[in-house]
């Protein structure tokens, strides 16, 4: 049994060693997260072929991002937009010339200009560039504030994970594991226990006396008060694990039966995610991949 908690422990101590150093990886190599937003990727403009030279590679649909943001005053600010390259990857607001949208969009540098006032950056989504059918780029500047960040790490596998928990499905499923794993303890036990009583009763035989002679044949044999004790207390465990889940999973079922992964804000916020729309442009036109 001992032996049994150090190896749970050491399991334990594993996954969130691995844990932390995967979000230390995807933070730039820090845990400060005082200037540092997290998003989620809901669309697939930046879904295109990886592009190796960068160090973003490509940003899958459902994606975690790490932004380090825009530093607010100066020096740090100029020099900021100074160390920006062609390749690096912005999060910024942006308001569509045409249905005037507002969103918030995370595309690629594609082109920097240099003048008296600042910077103008030219971004584009990397599935909007390998379409030769597709132009559109959107335009931000060093002095317009609209820049939010720049995307210092993706978490595809993370992001996905923090959407599904998101859902009602997600939901569920958050609370079914660890009553069936408490219920799989709590019969486990009974077994034992069981298993325990049935070797205690065992007599012997074979051409031998019998075991209850031993000690006499008017010998009322103890009752064993560990069993007796143990095994209620065991079934009351299972039933209170039980009450729990149909309890929980009422709540789920009684919330808001339109809320989802896909709509901003709500769910997600749970978890103090946010959530970044990609844009994508065909044509033109004013439809937005999402």
């Amino acid at each position: 049994m001992k032996n049994e908690r150090v190896v749970k422990l050491v399991i334990a101590v594993v996954l969130v060693s691995v844990l932390l150093g995967y979000v230390y990886d995807r933070n730039g190599g820090s845990f400060d997260f005082s200037d540092t937003q997290v998003r989620i990727v809901i669309s697939g403009s930046m879904d295109g072929e990886p592009r190796e030279q960068y160090e973003i590679e490509t940003i899958p649909v459902k994606s975690m991002v790490f932004i380090s943001e825009v530093p607010t005053t100066e020096p740090a600010r100029s020099h900021f937009y100074q160390s920006l390259e062609v390749g690096d990857v912005l999060t910024f607001d942006y308001t569509h010339p045409v249905s005037h949208e507002h969103m918030v969009v995370t595309h690629r540098i594609v082109d920097i200009q240099s003048s008296g006032a600042g910077y103008t950056f030219t971004l584009a989504g990397d599935s909007i560039r390998d379409d030769p059918t597709n132009s559109s780029t959107q335009t931000v500047t060093s002095w317009s504030g609209d820049v939010i960040g720049e995307v210092t790490g993706v978490a595809p596998w993370l992001g996905a994970l923090t959407v599904f928990i998101s859902t009602t499905t997600g939901k569920v499923v958050l609370v079914l594991i660890p009553c069936i794993i408490l219920i799989a303890s709590e019969t486990r036990n009974i077994v034992r226990i069981l298993r325990g009583k049935d070797d205690g009763e065992q007599t012997v035989e074979d051409g031998s006396v019998e075991a209850s002679a031993v000690v006499g044949s008017d010998a009322v044999p103890e009752e064993d008060d560990t069993i007796t004790d143990r095994v209620p207390q065991v079934f009351n465990g299972i039933k209170a694990a039980a009450d729990g889940l149909i309890v929980r999973f009422r709540g789920i079922l009684d919330r808001d039966p339109n809320s989802r992964a896909g709509s901003a804000g709500a769910d997600v916020d749970e978890v103090r995610i946010q959530r970044t729309d990609i844009m994508a442009r065909t044509g033109g036109s004013d439809t937005d991949e999402r």
